[in-house]
């Protein structure tokens, strides 16, 4: 009872959570069917079209209404089997009239109920170049038996063994998302030359229902967050109706709470109607599944940072009152490693798509001279990062005796280097709540609701003070938050369950003046701080402590040379221009969040005042100016609306790379076509209508900020990717 009283208050702050080898360019298009090469190994006949033969009789593989048989003699009086990818070396028969060849025990059957009894493992002999099959359910052997049906058994001679044919008959694809545009991404004009691109430095995208293919890594808010970027059975699966998730029309919603309307509900389809969502006010919902993230990527995206995230409080609260997995392994440091290790699942099932181990367009990345290989072959950068409160185990215990860390500089380390040999590039040090290095951040808005997740993970309310005079005109961004105390104080069951949990009095607070959190930088945040130099980390500033902000730059200052610190999440937290200024004088960069295009070009102004006073005072370690962007996509901190009353419409279809606002640098760039994203039979999306709804409308986006800012916004937006990688250069130490 106490535990689910405090969860109904606590769970409003999943709006606040986060809000926070060379390679075959892919084209976009890999959902087309292929229908003139045949396969030459286990991986590439990944959306081809074929007719299958049994080697044993040479008799080619029929429906026969409710399974298959190997009867026909002729490759075109086959069936004609769409061979969609579920996974590098697992695939799954799509025949024409949309069944799938699934093992139903020893039988084989034809459903359109797919499952992953429809996932078979491909073996590929290249000496006699045949092919054999077993079941992704019980690891048994595909064969054809004495009659020529196709059933599971024991292999029995070559009874097991296949050949693929071309056939002239129109294969049916397998459901996907489309991508509404025309042409071909591009590729880099050489290694040393500048990246042409933007970059998103602050996304979740393994935020989702599921981390691995296998369960093998817990999904602790799979009973809250409904969806996932991939699934090996396809968008159907990957994007499917949320009621099993959200209850029946979305009752049981935790995004009901964030929108303070816990009556609230919502259509639960999912595709491809997607009713209600995703949509900019729906955070409970997948809005980066991967041909979203390729639409983007065909218009332009070179970077894109995926944290790994948590906010411990907020996964347990949000289980113990709308969960079905009150036990969940909530753990911040855990749950942020094993979504980084998802995004290798990511790049691998995105890899099988397009024909085998390296050759899918997303490409995650361990160096800066990595990312240039990348994007210069045309592909997408991912770089892997590390953004949550408790991170390396690194949470605080406070009580009226004192602060107690639960990790050691030796324990800190050790799982550090863990994390960067896994890979992590990216870091957000500190987020909402104190951990053992300093105090959270107190959000503009929302701070009294994080306050409860602070008194559950720590033991204590927010320690404050007074935030810096200086009138509004001083800050880049308002820093701290009004504090008026703990929501829910009153005669309710919420306030009696935290007075029981406090066991003390509630916090006081001078709700007269913005509060910004006490807790300094101690000796073990300046430890841990000296660590990420030393590793060569590219560090966020965003969600330290409008105080902490200016130790942390101090900090990048005496390094020698200064150490540039980047800003991706709209300085969460707060900002003094001063400090803005100081951050691009020492070679950082600072990207908007989740801005709609009227309002990022409003943000590129006020950066670009901030740029020129640095270089007025020391230009010696400055960059480019480039402005990019922070999604935040899955970070519960909503999108974008549409643009309030925009003087100039976008219009459908448009053109990117040629055209008024597109500069000489994109001469070498062939026009690209962008339609409204549409399935058919189903949703479509308009930036107008949607604003950036989910990651699929970045290029959208793009078009705002032409028609808001010319070619000035368009040159710092592309120019994005080429400072990130700069700015990684500057602080990389190799490994």
């Amino acid at each position: 009872m106490t535990l689910r009283a405090i969860g109904a208050v606590a769970s409003t702050v999943l709006l606040l959570a986060c809000g926070g080898s060379p390679s075959t360019q892919g084209s976009g298009n890999n959902n087309e069917v292929r229908t003139n090469t045949l396969p030459t190994d286990e991986y590439t006949m990944a959306n081809g079209c074929y007719a299958l033969q049994a080697v044993e009789s040479g008799q080619y593989v029929v429906n026969t209404g409710g399974g298959y048989a190997a009867t026909a003699a002729d490759s075109n009086a086959a069936e004609a089997f769409f061979m969609k990818a579920a996974m590098l070396g697992q695939q799954i028969f799509y025949a024409t009239d949309s069944n799938t060849l699934t093992a139903s025990g020893t039988s084989v059957t034809a459903t359109t109920a797919i499952s992953e009894n429809a996932i078979w493992h491909v073996s590929y002999d290249d000496v006699a170049e045949t092919y054999s099959f077993t079941t992704d359910a019980t690891g048994e052997q595909l064969i054809v038996n004495d009659a020529g049906q196709l059933v599971v058994g024991t292999i029995d001679g070559d009874n097991h063994l296949f050949k693929f044919a071309l056939t002239d008959k129109a294969c049916t694809p397998y459901p996907e998302m489309p991508l509404s545009v025309s042409g071909e991404t591009y590729k880099g004009r050489g290694v040393d030359e500048p990246v042409i691109g933007f970059a998103d430095v602050h996304s979740h995208i393994t935020m989702g229902g599921q981390l691995s293919f296998d369960d093998s890594r817990e999904a602790p808010l799979a009973s809250l967050f409904h969806g996932s970027a991939v699934d090996r059975l396809g968008v159907a699966h990957a994007l499917d109706d949320c009621e099993e998730t959200h209850g029946p029309n979305g009752i049981t919603d935790g995004n009901n709470i964030i929108a303070t309307n816990p009556a609230g509900t919502h259509d639960t389809s999912g595709w491809p109607s997607f009713i209600d969502w995703p949509a900019g006010e729906q955070l409970t919902h997948q809005s980066a599944y991967y041909r979203w993230i390729e639409r983007s990527y065909m218009a332009g995206l070179r970077i894109l940072v995926n944290y790994g995230t948590n906010i411990n409080g907020l996964c347990e609260v949000g289980n113990l009152t709308y969960g079905a997995n009150p036990t969940a392994n909530c753990n911040d440091h855990t749950f942020a490693m094993n979504q980084v290790e998802f995004t290798r699942d990511i790049e691998s099932y995105i890899d099988a798509q397009h024909g085998g181990p390296g050759k899918g367009w997303f490409r995650i990345v361990y160096s800066p001279e990595e990312a240039r290989e990348v994007i210069n072959d045309g592909n997408l950068a991912v770089v892997l990062g590390l953004e949550a409160s408790q991170l390396f185990d690194c949470g605080v215990t406070i009580t009226p005796l004192g602060e107690q860390p639960n990790c050691t500089p030796e324990s800190f380390e050790q799982k550090l280097n863990e994390a960067y040999d896994a890979g992590v590039r990216q870091i957000v040090p500190l987020h909402n709540i104190d951990n053992a290095f300093a105090g959270g951040s107190l959000l503009n808005g929302g701070a009294d609701v994080l306050n409860l997740l602070n008194l559950w993970d720590t033991g204590s309310f927010y320690d404050t003070v007074d935030c810096p005079e200086g009138g509004e005109e001083g800050y880049f961004k308002p820093g701290g938050s009004y504090m008026t105390g703990v929501p829910g104080i009153g005669n309710d069951p919420a306030t009696g369950a935290i007075l029981d949990l406090l066991g003390g009095p509630l916090p006081a607070y001078n709700a007269d003046v913005r509060q910004c959190n006490a807790r300094a930088l101690n000796d073990l945040g300046h430890h841990a701080y000296s660590k990420f130099f030393e590793k060569g980390l590219v560090i966020s500033l965003d969600h330290a402590p409008l105080l902490v902000k200016r130790t942390l730059l101090d900090l990048a200052s005496q390094e020698d040379p200064p150490y540039p610190i980047i800003s991706g999440h709209g300085y969460q937290g707060g900002v003094r221009n001063d400090d803005v200024k100081d951050l691009l004088k020492n070679g950082g960069y600072s990207y908007p969040y989740k801005p709609d295009g009227a309002n990022w070009v409003t943000e590129l102004q006020q950066t670009k005042v901030q740029y020129e006073r640095a270089a007025a005072e020391d230009s010696s370690n400055m960059l480019p100016f480039a402005i990019g962007l922070g999604f935040d996509i899955n970070g519960f901190g909503g999108y974008n609306p549409p643009r309030p009353n925009p003087e100039q419409l976008v219009h459908y279809p448009f053109t990117l790379f040629e055209g008024d606002g597109w500069g000489p640098q994109f001469d070498h760039i062939a026009p690209m076509s962008v339609d409204k994203l549409s399935i058919p039979g189903g949703r479509t999306w308009d930036t107008e209508i949607d604003g950036s709804a989910h990651f699929g409308l970045i290029p959208d986006f793009v078009e705002e900020i032409r028609l808001e800012g010319g070619e000035e916004a368009v040159t710092a937006f592309y120019n994005s990717a080429e400072a990130y990688i700069q700015l990684w250069e500057k602080v990389y130490k190799g490994d």
